[in-house]
């Protein structure tokens, strides 16, 4: 999202292109404003764009997959229930090393990512 300024690529519906140039300027002007965690991963993106296009095109091939899966199991049953997290609460580190943070930060997306692919629930 940060480097086409706002816009996810995943979204099938209405973009404000307005939005989308307002982030465009304030990420070129303030970049030094974002958290770690966002320049780590756009970084990565940036200098890691063949093997990072290799691992989307898979990750995107496999969304089919799994959305049919969560399909299938929503004919049975009106919700599924389970952890958002896969671990117990962490206490927030005072003062993390590198390594530390960035595992706070984003070692907790496991159980939810893949609906932010399929767009489920129902």
């Amino acid at each position: 999202m940060v480097l086409h300024d706002g816009m996810g690529l995943n979204w099938p519906g209405y973009y404000t292109t307005g939005l989308v140039d307002y982030y465009g300027r304030a990420r070129r002007a303030m970049a030094d404003n974002f958290s770690d965690t966002v320049k780590l991963s756009f970084s990565r993106s940036v200098y890691g764009k063949q093997i990072l296009r290799s691992v989307l095109c898979k990750g995107q091939n496999l969304v089919h997959v799994l959305k049919a899966s969560y399909d299938e199991a929503f004919k049975s049953v009106d919700i599924l229930i389970m952890p958002t997290i896969p671990m117990k609460a962490m206490p927030i580190p005072e003062n993390p090393t590198t390594g530390e943070y960035f595992t706070t930060a984003l070692g907790m997306i496991h159980n939810t990512c893949p609906f932010d692919c399929t767009h489920h629930p129902p």
